[in-house]
């Protein structure tokens, strides 16, 4: 982009490509996450930067229509249950435009456990901020704010890799200790 001549910069193209750039700079991997603050399933505020220091949160982009997002409903329900007493967040956020639809899967699927948002019920800048393009992505964020992983779609592989990141922060275990 630096490289564009100044009348291409100024352009149409040229802006949006500087914001597309911009929302992929802020979303990746060693940056610190955008703050948001949106209003839950409950109606109750939830803050980004409320989590700092505390805990670590996954960011799972979903949509009641997205068959490979609710597949990996399961995986989060015991990655949830075995890591939230050690600090372990999820904060969903769905694109549904339906909102009882919505509803209805966090009901059939038994996901309440974790914070749900819905980008149709809030402002979906988050949609941008995190350079959404497609579901399901998930974004993991330490306790300091800053992204540790990023995954789109869905499997095994990509299940693999986020208990990995989750494990190297929240499980103490030592092999080192129990030889």
């Amino acid at each position: 982009y630096n490289k564009l001549a100044p009348e291409l910069k100024a352009s149409n193209k040229g802006k949006n490509l500087n914001q597309i750039l911009m929302q992929i700079n802020q979303s990746k991997v060693g940056s610190i996450a955008p703050n948001f603050t949106l209003i839950d399933i409950d109606g109750h505020s939830l803050s980004l930067n409320s989590f700092r220091n505390k805990s670590i949160i996954l960011l799972d982009f979903w949509a009641s229509w997205c068959t490979p997002c609710r597949s990996e409903f399961p995986f989060l329900k015991d990655l949830y249950k075995k890591y939230h007493s050690k600090g372990f967040e999820i904060i969903g956020i769905s694109r549904d435009e339906e909102i009882k639809l919505w509803k209805k899967a966090i009901k059939n699927d038994d996901i309440r456990m974790w914070r749900q948002i819905s980008t149709k019920k809030n402002d979906n800048k988050i949609l941008s901020d995190y350079f959404v393009s497609a579901v399901p992505l998930k974004i993991l964020i330490d306790k300091d704010g800053r992204i540790i992983g990023r995954w789109r779609g869905g499997g095994e592989l990509n299940q693999i890799e986020l208990l990995t990141q989750i494990s190297k922060y929240l499980d103490f275990f030592n092999p080192y200790t129990h030889l």
